[in-house]
């Protein structure tokens, strides 16, 4: 039990001894391709009949792209949801996503299913 405590406390000291990131380097990690897909499924599921039924493909059955010098995004995946017979169906979607700069907003461009 002693030896955990004292392993606990080692750890927690030792995590405050790492260097600080720069505002720069916080940025780079923010603006990542992982964070617009899951950005863009939020905004894919805004637009489909029974969001609760979807069924997304994962991150690796995904395309993403980035666009341009900054943190913008072209996703390109699938998703199998409920119409509104009940039937499932498989639906192709892009989204092009783009982060603000200096903020954790996400914004959807262009979002389409079909």
């Amino acid at each position: 039990m002693r030896t955990w405590l004292m392993l606990g406390m080692a750890s927690v000291v030792l995590t405050g001894c790492g260097d600080p990131l720069t505002p720069e380097e916080k940025e780079a990690r923010a603006c990542s391709p992982t964070m617009a897909y899951v950005t863009a499924k939020d905004n894919v599921e805004l637009r489909l009949r029974a969001p609760s039924t979807a069924e997304f493909g994962s991150y690796g059955d995904s395309r993403v792209v980035r666009l341009d010098g900054g943190c913008k995004f072209l996703v390109v995946g699938y998703v199998d949801a409920q119409n509104g017979f009940g039937a499932m169906l498989r639906n192709t979607y892009t989204a092009t996503m783009e982060k603000t700069l200096g903020k954790n907003i996400w914004t959807a461009r262009d979002v389409i299913v079909k």
